[in-house]
């Protein structure tokens, strides 16, 4: 035990100021993680949802955009529905596996506007490329995601809201849209 906690401070005083910087950074990684962890928690049980089916290769203006994306259709959902359509956006983040994320690929097909402790939050949801980005006034939240659309595919075919259709084939990185970090 003496051992280690000798060749500890020996390397502190030994690496100076590198172990401040090395220290300082991790730090403002770990507050980075803890930001983009409580945003993505504001859809755990919102107050009211709306969500939104939009297609990535048209741009929308005005009425019909969310976040630069045409919107096909959107859906007030009612106060039992609000929580499992947000959870759908929170589980797509938490699901993802390593490796599966496109890199600068983003063709969102699902939004969701929740509004949570007065405050509204905006998600835009890409399965075909494992993305998902969160929108904050002027901060932008970048989450690799995963998952499968059906719940969200299922509430707009029910409510008779055209959806935009995938590729057949897997988008390259060098999609149109670039991803904003």
């Amino acid at each position: 035990m003496r051992f280690l906690l000798g060749t500890l401070i020996a390397a502190t005083l030994f690496t100076g100021c590198d172990f401040k910087f090395d220290s300082l950074e991790a730090t403002k990684e770990v507050k980075a993680v803890k930001a983009e962890m409580a945003f993505l928690n504001n859809l755990q049980e919102p107050q009211t949802a709306t969500v939104y089916s939009l297609d990535p290769a048209q741009k929308g203006e005005g009425a019909t955009d969310f976040h630069g994306f045409k919107v096909l259709g959107e859906i007030k959902l009612n106060p039992e529905d609000v929580t499992e359509a947000a959870l759908e956006f929170k589980d797509a983040a938490e699901s993802f596996k390593d490796g599966l994320a496109l890199p600068g690929c983003f063709n969102p097909r699902y939004g969701i506007r929740v509004t949570k402790g007065g405050k509204t939050y905006d998600y835009a949801l890409s399965y075909e490329c494992n993305h998902l980005r969160g929108y904050d006034g002027g901060k932008v939240y970048d989450f690799d995601a995963a998952g499968n659309p059906r719940v969200l595919k299922d509430l707009f075919t029910n409510a008779n809201i055209p959806q935009s259709t995938p590729p057949a084939t897997t988008p390259t990185p060098t999609s149109s849209v670039t991803e904003a970090k």
